[in-house]
C-alpha cells in the first residue's frame, strides 16, 4: 500500500471494493468478487490492470527485496514487487509465475520466483481471480503451484503478510497446517498483522504461528536491525569453493556451478560419538575424517591411480568407472578416495546435483581452472549423457573423471561412453580382515549387538564374510541375526503410519538417488511421527540425503530395498497404494519443463511409471490398477502412454492366443502412437517400433506395412537421437533385428532402405565397437543381405 502507479498509492482491498462500488453503483458491503463481476472488459482494463500496472516500489518492497528469500507467493495483481527487484539494492533477480504457468523447480538462490496466485498485470489476457467460484475452481483443478503452495505451507516456514486471512483459499492452505505438521528443527513461521484481535491469536494458535504486532514495513524493518549487514548469495558460498572459481566467470554462472558440484575439503573436523554412517547412511566428510570407514583396497588404488594419470607426461585414460553392486560400499570407497586425493593437495570436486547438470557452462568453467582437477560422479547413469557431453566439449587434459553405478547399470553406461577409453574397478568383495575391522570398529563405539562377538570373533567373521557390508553392518547391529530376521523385528516394532512414510520413501530412493522432498513426504502421511523417524534409534529410521538439501531417504537403503521386495511378495495391494501416493504427491511437480532439465521428482517420476524394471516387477497382477488410477493426473505424459503400451505388449507375448490377446497387441500399438503424438521423442518411437515389428509376426496384421511403419519410426528415433547429441543403441538393435526377420520371413525391402540399414550399421560398428550385442546383430545383418545382393 506504500507502492504507487504515478498517480496515487495503490489501494487496500476494502479501498479498492469501495472504488468499484461507486463506479458500478453498487453496494460497497458486497463482497469484491461479486462486484468485479459486473465490470466491462474495458473497465477492467482502466480500473484493475492500468491501475495496479508500472507501478512505483513504496518503503516496504524495497527493504522486502533486500534480503534473501527462498520463494514468494501473492495475491496481489500488481507489478510493484517486480519493480522493486529491478533496483540496485535487490539480493536476488525475480522470476515471476502466473498461477497457470508450469511449475518450474527451485533454481539457485540469486533467483527468487514469485507466483502470482490471483492474476498478474503483466498478464491480463489470463483473467484475475476475484471471485469465489474462480477461488474453487482453480483449487479443486490440480494446479501445481497452488499443489506445491499446499505441501510448503503445511511443514516448512514461512511469513504471512498484507492478509486479512479471510480468503477462501488462504483458508484452503493453512487447513493442511497445525502445531503438529509445523517443523520445530526450522525457523518459525510468522504472521504480521498491525491490528490483532482474539480472531487473529486464535489463527495464530490453531496454525502454529508467531505473531509479530506491526505493519510490513516494521517486520523488515525489525529483521534489518537484527541482520543489518546481509550477505549476497555468492557470499554465502564457503570462501574456499569461491576460490575454485576462476577470473571472468560471473557470480550467477559460479553459483550454478556451485550448486551442481561441491569442493572435496582436504580436512573436516572430527566427530565425537556414534554417527548415522554407523546404521547404513553415507558417510559424511566428518566420518572419513575420524576414520568410521575401514580400510578397502580399492580407496587407495583409486587415489593412487588418479594421481599417476594427472602427471602431465600420462597418456592413460581419464575415465574410471567403479562398477558394484548395491550395499557392497560403493558410495563409502567414492567418498574415501575423494577425500584422500583432496587431503593429498588436489583440487577435487564431487557431483551432488539432484537435477540436471548443463554440459556446456559446465565444460566452459572446468576449462578456465588452472589446476588439476578431480571430478568424482555417483549414480553416474543418471548424468551419463551429461557427462559424456562435458568430456567431448573439454579442452583441458588434466582432468579425471571418476564414475560409480551399481552394476545393472553397466550396460547402460557402456553404450553412452562407446568411444572413449576407460578403466573399471570392479572388486569390494568383504575379506576376513575387512570384517575383523568391522566387528573391531563397532566393539570400539559401543554399538555390538552380540557380546560373544568379542570372544569368539573368528566364528562371527565367518557368519557374515560373503555378505554385502551395508547388510555385515546391519547384522553386527542387530545381534547378527540373518537380514530377513531383522526386517521381521524392525517392521514388528512400527506403527502403520512409520511403515507407510518409510515405504514411500524406500520407493522414492529405489527410483531416484535423492529421495523424496521432506514437504512432499510429509504431505502424503503427514508430519505426526515424522520427527521421531528422522533418528538412528527408530525402528524404521529416514535421515536426510544430505544436510544441504531437503530430500529424505532411508538411512539403510540396503535395508529399505530388501524391505520393498519383501513387501513386493506379502501384501502388493498395500505396496499398490505406496506407488500411487507417491505418484500423486509429485504430480504437481512434473511437467514437459521439468522433464526436459530432470529435475528431481521427474527423474522420479521416470523411472516410478518405468514397467519392465519397477511396476511390473514390484506390483504384478495391480500393475493396470496402478496405471488407470493415475492416468487422470498423469496422461499429458508421453512416458505414461509408453509404459502402458509396454504393458499391454506383455499381456499378449505371455499368451497370444488367448482370448484378448489381439485386443491387447491393438491396444500397445494404440497406445504407443498416442505416446507419439503427446510427444515426438525417441523413447516412445522406439517403443511404436518394438510394438509394430511383433505385429509384424501377429495373425491379421500385414507384415509389409507392420515393418515399413517400424522402419520409419525407427530411424527417426535414430535421426532425433543424432540431432540431440546422443546415441541409444536400442533403435539400431530393433531395427536391425526386425529387419533380418522381415527378409527371411519373405518381406523385400526397397533399395534405398537396404542402403539406410547398412550405412547405420556402419555408424553403429564404429560406435559401439566394444558392444557384443550390437557387433553380433551388425554381423547378421551384413550375412542377411550379402547373400542376398550375392
Amino acid at each position: 500500500m506504500d507502492s504507487s502507479n504515478g498517480r496515487e498509492n495503490l489501494p487496500s482491498g476494502t479501498a479498492f471494493r469501495s472504488d468499484l462500488a461507486t463506479l458500478k453503483k453498487a453496494n460497497s458491503n458486497q463482497p469484491l468478487q461479486k462486484i468485479f463481476s459486473l465490470l466491462t472488459k474495458s473497465e477492467v482494463q482502466t480500473h484493475v490492470t492500468e491501475r495496479f500496472s508500472s507501478c512505483t516500489p513504496g518503503p516496504t518492497y524495497r527493504l522486502l527485496s533486500s534480503f534473501i528469500w527462498k520463494r514468494a507467493f501473492t495475491f496481489n495483481i500488481d507489478d510493484a514487487m517486480e519493480a522493486a527487484y529491478r533496483d540496485a539494492g535487490a539480493k536476488q533477480t525475480i522470476l515471476s509465475y502466473n498461477f497457470d504457468d508450469e511449475y518450474e523447480d527451485d533454481r539457485t538462490l540469486d533467483e527468487l520466483p514469485l507466483i502470482h496466485l490471483h492474476g498478474d498485470v503483466t498478464r491480463p489476457v489470463r483473467g484475475y481471480v476475484f471471485s469465489r467460484e474462480q477461488y474453487i475452481r482453480i483449487i479443486t483443478m490440480i494446479n501445481p503451484w497452488m499443489t506445491v503452495l499446499a505441501q510448503f505451507i503445511r511443514s516448512e516456514p514461512f511469513v504471512v503478510a498484507g492478509s486479512a486471512m479471510d480468503e477462501v483459499d488462504l483458508d484452503f492452505y493453512l487447513a493442511h497446517r497445525t502445531p503438529t505438521t509445523a517443523r520445530d528443527d526450522r525457523g518459525p513461521s510468522i504472521r504480521v498483522e498491525p491490528f490483532p484481535d482474539e480472531i487473529t491469536r486464535n489463527d495464530c494458535q490453531q496454525h502454529g504461528l508467531l505473531l509479530f504486532v506491526g505493519t510490513a514495513l516494521e517486520f523488515f524493518q525489525y529483521c534489518d536491525s537484527v541482520l543489518p549487514n546481509r550477505p549476497t548469495p555468492y557470499e554465502l558460498i564457503p570462501e574456499e569453493s569461491q576460490k575454485l572459481i576462476p577470473p571472468g566467470v560471473g557470480e550467477i554462472q559460479a553459483l550454478a556451478f556451485l550448486s551442481d558440484f561441491e569442493l572435496v575439503p582436504s580436512s573436516a573436523t572430527e566427530l565425537k560419538g556414534a554417527s548415522p554412517f554407523f546404521y547404513g547412511h553415507p558417510p559424511s566428510w566428518r566420518d572419513l575424517a575420524s576414520k568410521f570407514d575401514i580400510p578397502r583396497p580399492m580407496a587407495a588404488a583409486i587415489a593412487t591411480d588418479v594421481e599417476r594419470r594427472l602427471k602431465p607426461e600420462s597418456n592413460a585414460p581419464k575415465v574410471l568407472v567403479v562398477r558394484e553392486e548395491t550395499g557392497t560400499g560403493k558410495t563409502t570407497v567414492v567418498r574415501r578416495a575423494a577425500f584422500e586425493l583432496a587431503q593429498r593437495g588436489f583440487r577435487v570436486l564431487n557431483c551432488s546435483a539432484l537435477s540436471r547438470v548443463e554440459p556446456k557452462p559446465t565444460a566452459a568453467i572446468i576449462d578456465l581452472i588452472d589446476d588439476p582437477l578431480v571430478i568424482f560422479v555417483d549414480n553416474f547413469a543418471d548424468q551419463a549423457y551429461v557427462f559424456r557431453d562435458v568430456i567431448d566439449s573439454l579442452e583441458k587434459k588434466d582432468v579425471v573423471f571418476v564414475f560409480a553405478d551399481r552394476g545393472y547399470r553397466f550396460r547402460y553406461i557402456t553404450r553412452v561412453l562407446a568411444g572413449l577409453q576407460y578403466s573399471v574397478y570392479d572388486d569390494l568383495s568383504l575379506r576376513e580382515v575387512d570384517c575383523d575391522r568391522l566387528i573391531s570398529s563397532y566393539v570400539g563405539h559401543g554399538m555390538l549387538g552380540n557380546s560373544q562377538a568379542r570372544k569368539n570373533k573368528k566364528e562371527f567373521i565367518k557368519r557374515v564374510v560373503q555378505d554385502p557390508i551395508a547388510v555385515a553392518c546391519s547384522r553386527i547391529l542387530n545381534d547378527f541375526k540373518p537380514l530377513d530376521r531383522i526386517v521381521d523385528d524392525l517392521l514388528r516394532d512400527a506403527s502403520r503410519a512409520d511403515k507407510e512414510r518409510y515405504y514411500i520413501a524406500a520407493l522414492a530412493q529405489f527410483c531416484f538417488r535423492g529421495g523424496i522432498r521432506y514437504e512432499v513426504l510429509s504431505s502424503a502421511i503427514g508430519r505426526e511421527g515424522l520427527k521421531e523417524q528422522i533418528h538412528k534409534d527408530h525402528p524404521l529410521p529416514l535421515a536426510h540425503f544430505d544436510r544441504s538439501t531437503n530430500f529424505l531417504v532411508p538411512q539403510n537403503s540396503t535395508l529399505a530395498e530388501r524391505m520393498l521386495n519383501r513387501l513386493a511378495e506379502s501384501d502388493r495391494s498395500f505396496l499398490l497404494e505406496i506407488f500411487v501416493a507417491l505418484a500423486t504427491q509429485i504430480a504437481a511437480r512434473v511437467n514437459r519443463s521439468t522433464v526436459k532439465k530432470r529435475t528431481p521428482e521427474a527423474r522420479l517420476a521416470s523411472r516410478l511409471f518405468d514397467f519392465d524394471s519397477v511396476v511390473d516387477d514390484l506390483l504384478k497382477e495391480h500393475t493396470a490398477d496402478f496405471y488407470s488410477r493415475m492416468q487422470p493426473v498423469w496422461q499429458w505424459n508421453s512416458r505414461y502412454w509408453e509404459q502402458v503400451a509396454l504393458m499391454h505388449l506383455k499381456q499378449y507375448q505371455l499368451d497370444p492366443n488367448k482370448p484378448g490377446g489381439q485386443e491387447a497387441l491393438r491396444q500397445a500399438a494404440q497406445h504407443a502412437r498416442h505416446a507419439v503424438s503427446v510427444e515426438e521423442h525417441p523413447l516412445p518411437l522406439t517403443t511404436l517400433g518394438k510394438i509394430l515389428l511383433v505385429q509384424m509376426h501377429a495373425k491379421g496384421y500385414s507384415a509389409a506395412a507392420a515393418y515399413e511403419e517400424a522402419y520409419e519410426r525407427l530411424t527417426d528415433a535414430i535421426i532425433l537421437e543424432s540431432k540431440w547429441h546422443r546415441k541409444a543403441v536400442q533403435p539400431y538393435v530393433l531395427l536391425f533385428r526386425g529387419t533380418v526377420d522381415y527378409s527371411r520371413g519373405g518381406g523385400r525391402l526397397s533399395a534405398k532402405q537396404i542402403e539406410k540399414v547398412m550405412s547405420l550399421l556402419e555408424n553403429a560398428r564404429t560406435i559401439w565397437s566394444r558392444d557384443s550385442e550390437i557387433q553380433d546383430v551388425c554381423a547378421l545383418v551384413e550375412t542377411e543381405f550379402g547373400a542376398a545382393r550375392g
